[in-house]
């Protein structure tokens, strides 16, 4: 690797006024060709494996989160509710909750076959 008079370095056969690249100088030079930091958390993020269970995360953390908003609007009522009843009617009266629910019914014997 060489470096040019502006500084510049770049691979191939030194020219007239150039100098070869210190080891730092092509440490710094690897460095800034790597993809910014927020770049390559995208790229994890995109990995098939990663993705689908960040969406899994999501629908199971938002199915347990209505059923213990349930629970307790239930519990501020002075009715008690377990998470079989809530789910019960979650079902015949979310449209969001059912629609996630049913969801992941049908993923999850399709994931053991990924």
């Amino acid at each position: 690797m060489f470096i040019d008079p502006a500084g510049n370095l770049y691979a191939g056969e030194m020219r007239v006024g150039d100098r070869e690249a210190t080891p730092e100088e092509i440490a710094a030079w690897e460095i800034s060709r790597q993809p910014a930091p927020i770049d390559q958390i995208r790229t994890i993020e995109r990995a098939l494996e990663v993705s689908d269970a960040m969406q899994r995360g999501s629908r199971l953390v938002s199915l347990s989160y209505a059923l213990d908003d349930l629970i307790r609007i239930a519990e501020l009522k002075g009715q008690i509710v377990t998470r079989q009843q809530a789910h019960a009617w979650a079902m015949v009266n979310d449209p969001n909750y059912k629609t996630l629910y049913d969801a992941e019914q049908v993923i999850k014997p399709l994931r053991a076959l990924v």
